[in-house]
C-alpha cells in the first residue's frame, strides 16, 4: 500500500539542519511560510503529488531572501520520473531515471563542476571566500535525465552562494546526465559575469 501524505500548514523558523533535510545548510538557515502538500506516493523512486509553497522566508546566516510562489508536481509513469517546477525564481522540468533522495547530489556535482566557487552554506559576511568543504563525486546513483529550464531571477541565488557570479534573467538552460559518465550542458544567456570577466 501506498504511503500517502497531505499537509496544508503555516511554517515558521523551521529549521533544515535540525530535520536533516539538506546537508549543506547549517544551524542558523530557517524558512518560513504557507505549504500545501498533497502526495500520493511517499516512495522516493517514484514520488507523486503536488506540493504548493506561498511567501516562502529564507533565513541563511546573515542573508535574507523571498519566494512569493512554488509550485511543484511530481509523477512517475513506469519508472520514468517527472518533476515540474514553475515559481518566480524559476521554471523547470527534469524527466528521466532518478531517485528523489539522491538527485540532490547530482546537481551539487554539475554545480561545483562549474562553479567551484559556490558556496551551499551561503555566505556569512559580505566579502567572504566560500568555504563549505563538501565534496562531490560524479554521480554513482545511475541517474539518467533531461532537464531544461528557465531562470526567471537569478540574482537571490548567486547573492547567497556564489556573489562573483551574475546571470541575467530569463536564461535558458538544457542538460542532459546520463550513467555512462556523460554530462553536456547548454546555456542561453544574455550576459553571463563571472569575477571580472
Amino acid at each position: 500500500e501506498k504511503m500517502k501524505l497531505f499537509v496544508d500548514a503555516d511554517i515558521s523558523k523551521i529549521n533544515p539542519n535540525e530535520l536533516k533535510l539538506f546537508s549543506f545548510s547549517d544551524t542558523t538557515t530557517t524558512f518560513s511560510g504557507k505549504i500545501k502538500a498533497d502526495i500520493r506516493d511517499l516512495n522516493p523512486n517514484n514520488l507523486s503529488g503536488n506540493i504548493s509553497l506561498r511567501d516562502l522566508r529564507f533565513n541563511l546566516s546573515e542573508k535574507i531572501f523571498f519566494v512569493k510562489r512554488f509550485d511543484a508536481e511530481l509523477s512517475n509513469n513506469n519508472s520514468i520520473n517527472s518533476l515540474k517546477i514553475n515559481s518566480d525564481i524559476i521554471d523547470l522540468l527534469l524527466v528521466g531515471k532518478y531517485n528523489f533522495v539522491d538527485i540532490g547530489k547530482d546537481f551539487a556535482w554539475i554545480i561545483k563542476t562549474y562553479i567551484p566557487n559556490f558556496n551551499f552554506k551561503g555566505l556569512k559576511k559580505e566579502g567572504e571566500i566560500p568555504q563549505d568543504n563538501l565534496k562531490f563525486e560524479f554521480p554513482q546513483n545511475n541517474s539518467d535525465f533531461e532537464l531544461s529550464a528557465t531562470i526567471k531571477n537569478s540574482q537571490p541565488i548567486f547573492d547567497l552562494y556564489s556573489p562573483s557570479i551574475a546571470v541575467s534573467n530569463n536564461s535558458i538552460i538544457y542538460c542532459k546526465l546520463n550513467n555512462r559518465e556523460k554530462f553536456t550542458l547548454n546555456i542561453a544567456a544574455k550576459k553571463i559575469n563571472i569575477g571580472n570577466l
